[in-house]
This record gives C-alpha cells, sequence and structure tokens, in this order.
C-alpha cells in the first residue's frame, strides 16, 4: 500500500511540474510571438535633418551691440602728424566676438596723413574690444569707426 502512495505522490508530482513547465513555456511564447511582432511591424521613415545654414544661424545674434573698449587704442600723435591731418581715419575693424580682439583693421577713409593712419592700425593690434557674452569661439564680426586726434 505504501508503494502505492509513493507511485501516486510521484505520479501527481510529474504531472504537476508538466502543467506548471507548459504554464511558462505557453507564457514565454506569446512574449516571443509579441516581441516578433514588434519587431516586423514597419516604423515610419526618419528623414534626415536639414544642415543648418550659416545665415539662419547669424539671424539669431543681434544685430546691435553697445561695446566699449576694455584696452583703448594709445595713439601718440606727433607734431609732424598734426601737420598733414585733415580729418578723422575711418577704420573698418574684424573683431573676434568671444574675446573682443581685433584681427583685422582696413582704412576706409584716410586722415590727410599716412603717418597718423599707421599709428591707429598699429595701435588697434593691441586694443581690445568688450567681448560678447555668451557669443560662440568662432563669431567674428565688423564695425566702421572713426578716429580723430581728439579721440
Amino acid at each position: 500500500m505504501l508503494d502505492t502512495m509513493n507511485f501516486f505522490a510521484k505520479t501527481i508530482t510529474v504531472a504537476l511540474c508538466l502543467i506548471w513547465m507548459s504554464t511558462v513555456q505557453a507564457e514565454e511564447m506569446d512574449s516571443i510571438t509579441d516581441l516578433m511582432q514588434t519587431l516586423k511591424t514597419k516604423t515610419p521613415e526618419i528623414k534626415e535633418a536639414e544642415p543648418v545654414k550659416q545665415q539662419e544661424i547669424i539671424k539669431n545674434y543681434k544685430k546691435e551691440y553697445v561695446l566699449d573698449w576694455l584696452v583703448k587704442p594709445k595713439i601718440d600723435v606727433s607734431a609732424t602728424d598734426m601737420k598733414t591731418y585733415k580729418n578723422p581715419v575711418k577704420i573698418k575693424m574684424t573683431v573676434l566676438g568671444s574675446a573682443g580682439l581685433v584681427i583685422k583693421s582696413d582704412i576706409l577713409k584716410s586722415s590727410g596723413s599716412k603717418s597718423f593712419d599707421a599709428k591707429v592700425i598699429q595701435a588697434l593690434a593691441s586694443a581690445k574690444i568688450q567681448p560678447i557674452q555668451y557669443a560662440d569661439q568662432t563669431v567674428i564680426y565688423e564695425l566702421v569707426h572713426e578716429f580723430s586726434v581728439a579721440n
């Protein structure tokens, strides 16, 4: 009788294990089926973003800034400069916005004194304009300024 009960208990245990395994396999199969369905589902095409043109980036900056000199240009005017000086020299400066460095200077209108004009260009090489806050390292701008004997 004991052998019959052991056999019966073993049979029930095996049956329960088989039932449990089939349930787990069915749940796993459902998960795998769902995953396969998701992978087979077509997704909408993603278009590549168009490159931003430099002109559009420049539009984001203000058109006008009020800036001052951090290091003013020092121009030593001689008596000879005063004799040939007729009017203020008009200079176009190219400035590195984030640092305020004058990286290039061009004379648009001479003062009449080549010596004075050269001294202005030389002084601008060591001058520094107030940097534009939060400007990118590559922002370069141009400005026109008149220098006279008075300033």
